[in-house]
């Protein structure tokens, strides 16, 4: 006669397959996070070379660059302030305007015209993004 045994699982077997579901899911995580704020500081850098080439269609015309980003909206080169704030945190306030009320004579190639704070990220005059240190 055969012994029937039981062809289930043992409760052991169930705790490690679930421990090793458990430290995948863990080890996971944290790189879905850094993939999550690393894209929303590459949309910073996106925002902040348009609002680059915004600035610098508005100098062109006008000599100087505004003294602040509504002057743009009001004289219709944008339709709304959306992209003059960090993609990170969602504020306005960690943009500053470096180059605002300079003249373009005034500025080299090279001279900042925005910066990010949260991000610290730099658009320049010739419209390259740069990450500062």
């Amino acid at each position: 006669m055969k012994d029937s045994q039981n062809a289930g699982f043992s409760l052991i077997e169930l705790m490690i397959v679930f421990s090793i579901i458990f430290v995948t899911v863990g080890l996971a995580l944290p790189g879905l996070y850094t993939g999550r704020e690393r894209a929303a500081r590459i949309e910073c850098a996106n925002n902040l070379k348009q609002a680059a080439q915004v600035l610098s269609s508005w100098a062109k015309d006008h000599e100087k660059f505004p003294s602040t980003f509504k002057e743009l909206l009001e004289e219709r080169y944008i339709d709304s302030l959306d992209i003059f704030r960090c993609s990170v945190t969602k504020r306005a306030s960690d943009w500053e305007f470096k180059a605002a009320g300079c003249k373009v004579n005034d500025l080299k190639p090279n001279d900042e015209l925005i910066h990010c704070r949260h991000c610290n990220l730099s658009v320049h005059l010739d419209t390259h993004v740069e990450f500062l240190k």
